[in-house]
């Protein structure tokens, strides 16, 4: 069997299974699916913009902000960066921009009750 054989009978599962869990018919998820819809999702999810689509039958489907942020990040690094930047994702070295602003905050803040002892 080949590739492009075995992707066609698990798409063919993946259908049915999804019709028969939400008690629709076949028919109707094919349609939905395959007419476009899921290429337009596909085009709205790509653009900074994205907040969340909601399709007939399936319900509302989201993106989270931060994975966007980063996938849009990501667009213009080469294949090491890439990986550089998803090894610092993992280890948690890059630190979000609050975390950032409250750190600089209280060493502001520290910074002045040094200034003010030493008067």
């Amino acid at each position: 069997m080949s590739k492009t054989a075995k992707i066609k009978t698990i798409n063919e599962k993946v259908l049915v299974e999804t019709a028969a869990k939400l008690d629709l018919p076949l028919k109707l998820v094919k349609d939905v699916v395959l007419n476009g819809q899921s290429k337009f999702t596909a085009f709205t999810m790509a653009s900074n913009t994205f907040d969340g689509i909601r399709w007939p039958y399936f319900g509302v489907f989201k993106a989270k902000h931060k994975i966007v942020q980063v996938l849009n990040h990501m667009k213009g690094l080469d294949p090491m960066q890439k990986q550089f930047f998803k090894d610092m994702l993992k280890l948690q070295r890059l630190k979000r921009k609050a975390d950032r602003l409250k750190e600089r905050k209280k060493l502001e803040l520290d910074i002045e009750q040094q200034e003010l002892y030493n008067i």
